[in-house]
């Protein structure tokens, strides 16, 4: 059970016990950073250090484990102090590694033995290709379900303070088919920001308070469980419990927006990654440009699109599947397309399974005898499945469409007579009684603004998973884009 704790050093109030730097029920020992633990070992002889430990288990693991590197994570740090080891052992340098190992002639354990080289490649090129202030003191990577080595903690030194950020390595594919480098994404984006989703985020007047801020976060990104490792944008977004607009949580640096598509192409695969975001201008074939929307989908790669679609474009017939793009790009029974394309990639996941979330929403037809336009359309699902939010930012804009409800009925008849003779039929305008009241629930009421924790929360309850023949093969799509991306002798961070 998590417990509340202070700093066995300076008695500092920590919180809960996971957000120490060291802590241990067993040992009834917790300290709030390194700098506290070197403090308290200084003051302490080794038979004390002796008690706390346990120096036999020290011996058992060395023996255990005589030429690889030892992960002792009950122990952790306390085996820093050099009189616990006998010759020739020693704690691997990397202040985040809680290895020890036989290493008579190096500082490194086995998988950090190569860090210093690395960190000299890495720190100029971090202040290069960012805009981060001050002087790059450490640049570690790490791995997560979501990114493969593509992803580190920076850790500056700029006005006399330390400071942790997060760097994303995005790249995208060019149209030759090559996977090239993109910029470095950081995050968060204000310098003085004090949260980490909602955990503090601070400014640290000693390099090792920076680093054991930067293993949290590391930790909390990498570990296997947890809300963060589900839904990662919880922890790098500052206002994820703060009502903002659609726009301030679904914009850059957090999602990327691709720019130059083509307006058409052979594979879709040179300019869109698997699981982004796709929206194509189209219009009603009778009413032109007064009926302008965009019909949004979710590209799977192989110029694979799921979307909502039902080419009659029956409120009853619509439903969520699986098309070529083209089907997602071309004209139905009364729409054309009438602009371009644009895609939108999430640098950080809003969620996971993104995949077996798809294959469940097209094995049971989803919005089949379901679908509002206004409340349960197309953008509403991809939204949900791609950035876990249950909103459509062009069914909010409702002046927009109180403005074609009202020049419509003037333009073809008087009064609210055509209410009753005329039904349209485009994607965006199902029938004149669904959009002939300004009062007509939009968004399912939610306004202006929402809140992503409290969206996830509810999206989650409403998409469900499924792992079948269909989720795997979209998984393959997506892993294949991933091994690309991360080819080491092409990658700008490695």
């Amino acid at each position: 059970m998590p417990r509340d704790v202070i700093c066995d050093q300076c008695s500092k109030d920590i919180g809960m016990d996971y957000n120490a730097w060291f802590s241990s029920s067993e040992k009834d020992l917790d300290f709030c950073s390194e700098r506290c633990y070197s403090q308290w070992t200084s003051n302490h002889d080794i038979q004390n250090h002796k008690k706390y430990v346990g120096i036999s288990a020290v011996e058992e693991a060395i023996k255990r484990f005589e030429n690889q590197g030892i992960p002792l994570a009950d122990l952790q740090r306390i085996f820093y102090h050099e009189n616990l080891f006998r010759e020739g052992v020693k704690k691997c340098r990397v202040s985040s590694c809680h290895c020890i190992a036989k290493l008579p002639d190096k500082d490194y354990c086995p998988y950090h033995e190569n860090l210093e080289q690395e960190q000299n490649q890495l720190k100029p090129l971090v202040k290069q290709r960012t805009s981060i202030f001050g002087d790059i003191q450490e640049v570690e990577r790490f791995k997560t379900w979501w990114s493969k080595d593509n992803i580190a903690t920076i850790i500056t030194y700029y006005n006399s303070s330390y400071s942790v950020f997060l760097g994303v390595i995005d790249r995208k594919p060019d149209s030759s088919g090559r996977v090239e480098n993109n910029e470095i994404f950081v995050f968060p984006t204000n310098f003085t920001c004090s949260y980490w989703g909602e955990n503090s985020r601070k400014q640290h007047n000693y390099l090792s308070d920076a680093q054991t801020e930067a293993n949290w976060l590391r930790t909390e990104l990498s570990k296997g469980y947890g809300k963060y490792h589900d839904n990662p944008i919880l922890l790098i977004h500052p206002y994820s419990d703060c009502s903002r607009s659609f726009s301030e949580f679904v914009c850059e640096p957090y999602v990327k927006k691709l720019y130059n598509l083509p307006y058409n192409t052979d594979n879709w695969d040179n300019y869109c990654k698997p699981f982004s975001v796709i929206r194509v201008w189209k219009r009603d074939k009778t009413y032109g440009d007064t009926t302008k929307f965009q019909h949004v989908g979710i590209y799977l790669g192989n110029n694979q699109v799921c979307h909502i679609y039902g080419y009659d474009e029956k409120d009853s017939s619509m439903e969520a599947t699986i098309t070529h793009v083209n089907t997602f790009l071309g004209d139905t029974y009364t729409t054309e397309r009438c602009g371009g394309v644009e895609a939108f990639q999430p640098v950080i996941p809003f969620g996971k399974n993104i995949s077996q979330r798809i294959a469940w929403a097209e094995n049971v037809k989803f919005r089949k005898g379901d679908y509002d336009l206004f409340n349960r359309n197309c953008a509403h699902f991809t939204h949900m499945i791609i950035f876990w939010i249950n909103y459509c930012d062009q069914s909010a804009d409702k002046s927009a469409w109180k403005r074609f409800v009202a020049d419509f009925g003037k333009d073809h008849v008087s009064g609210w007579k055509w209410v009753k003779t005329f039904v349209i039929k485009p994607w965006w305008w199902t029938t004149i009684d669904a959009i002939r009241s300004a009062n007509k629930s939009v968004n399912n009421d939610k306004g202006n603004s929402i809140c992503l924790r409290n969206e996830i929360s509810e999206v989650g309850g409403k998409i469900k998973e499924l792992n079948n023949w269909r989720s795997q093969e979209i998984e393959e799509r997506y892993e294949m884009k991933i091994e690309q991306s991360v080819n080491v002798n092409n990658c700008i961070i490695m």
